[in-house]
Formats: structure tokens, sequence, C-alpha cells
């Protein structure tokens, strides 16, 4: 489909075999007329078509992404908000188990308290489980074990985004773990209260900053 325009200049070059006339009345300067199909040619016009088209897929999927860690940021504000306030530790597990897999894209969740009495931590399980043997915060049994008490020792964030290529998991097998890991510290004011573990089964998770931050 071919569109005309109005050019009003007094000197033009014209591309090669381009349509042309002037249009006037006596006593008033002529207006030429150009198919602007000779202007702009077709593959270059597609070629912008297609650029701005990528354009767009980009920031759609771009506002999708913010859209979805603006959300799930939101909810781990509110969650935290819900721990803070006195709930016993077996409902907040089930709350952490209840948002943090969707928000965190991660498949597992665990929460060890610590008892200062025992110098132990202690998982917290789901009613009807065995209970899990304590993890001896001066001498740990077991590799994932030394990383819970690592985390606690040092009172610092310990991510492992592949846990076979970390130090903390080599010499056992493989199926027992989860792929990567995350543990955080507790703190209840400025008293270290336990360790809270995050992990994906089969995925090499690499935890951001601004994750980690949040989450702690």
């Amino acid at each position: 489909m071919k569109f005309s325009g109005i050019l009003a200049l007094p000197f033009v070059c014209l591309p090669a075999g381009a349509a042309w006339s002037v249009a006037g009345s006596p006593g008033h300067p002529g207006s030429l007329i150009l198919d602007a199909a000779q202007l702009i040619p077709p593959a270059a016009l597609n070629c912008a078509l297609v650029v701005l088209l990528a354009l767009m897929v980009v920031w759609y999927w771009r506002e999708r992404r913010l859209d979805s860690q603006r959300t799930a940021h939101g909810k781990l504000y509110s969650l935290g908000e819900q721990m803070t306030a006195g709930r016993p530790p077996s409902e907040g597990l089930k709350m952490l188990r209840a948002v943090l897999p969707d928000a965190l894209k991660i498949t597992e969740v665990r929460l060890y308290l610590h008892d200062r009495g025992s110098k132990t931590l202690l998982r917290l399980i789901e009613d009807g489980l065995p209970e899990p043997v304590p993890i001896l915060t001066d001498d740990p049994i077991g590799l994932r074990e030394q990383a819970v008490a690592a985390c606690f020792g040092n009172r610092s964030l310990l991510a492992i985004p592949d846990t076979r290529r970390s130090p903390f998991f080599r010499g056992e097998g493989v199926p027992e773990h989860p792929r990567s890991a995350m543990f955080v510290p507790m703190f209840a004011q400025n008293d270290l209260v336990g360790v809270l573990e995050v992990d994906h089964a089969e995925k090499v998770r690499h935890f951001g900053q601004e994750e980690q931050a949040v989450v702690q």
C-alpha cells in the first residue's frame, strides 16, 4: 500500500525512479508530491517493526518479573511481621512453609532452635514424624549438620548454590542432600535463637543479595 505526503522544500534530491509532481497555482510556490514507498525501503521498515516488537516483548517480561518480585517481597515482609508477633515456633514453621517455597522458588524449609541448656540445635518437625537427632553446636555430626552449626557459630548467612561443589556436603551420598541451600541465622533482638534453612532439592540455586537481605 502506498501513501503520499507533502514536502514543502525549494530543492530536493529524488531517489532513482521516485514518482513526483508539482502542485501549485499562479503566483504561489509549488509543493513537491513524493511517493513515500520510494523513501522508506520495505526491508528497512520490516526490520524496524521487528526491533520494536522485540523491545515490547523485553519490556513486558521485565515488568512481569518485577511485579513477581514485588509480590514475593511483600509476602516476605508480611511474614516477617507475623513471625514477630509472639507466635509458637510450630505455628511459625507452618507459616514459613506456606510462604517461602513460592516466594523464593525453593522446595523445602527447615527450622532449628537453639537449646541453651544442652548447647544443641533442635530441628522443628511436623506432628507424627520421628524426632531428629539434635545438632551439637560445638561438635556437629554429619555434613549438613556442620553447615547448620557453621551458620549458627559464625552468626552469619551461609549460601550454597551447588552442594556438589561445597566442602560442607562432600563425602556423603547426593540423594539425601538438597542441590542448593541457604542457612540464615535467626535473632530475637540481639539474641541468636536458631537457624532457618531453605533448600532446592534438584536445581542449582543462586540466592541473590536482595533475596538474602529480605530473608534476614
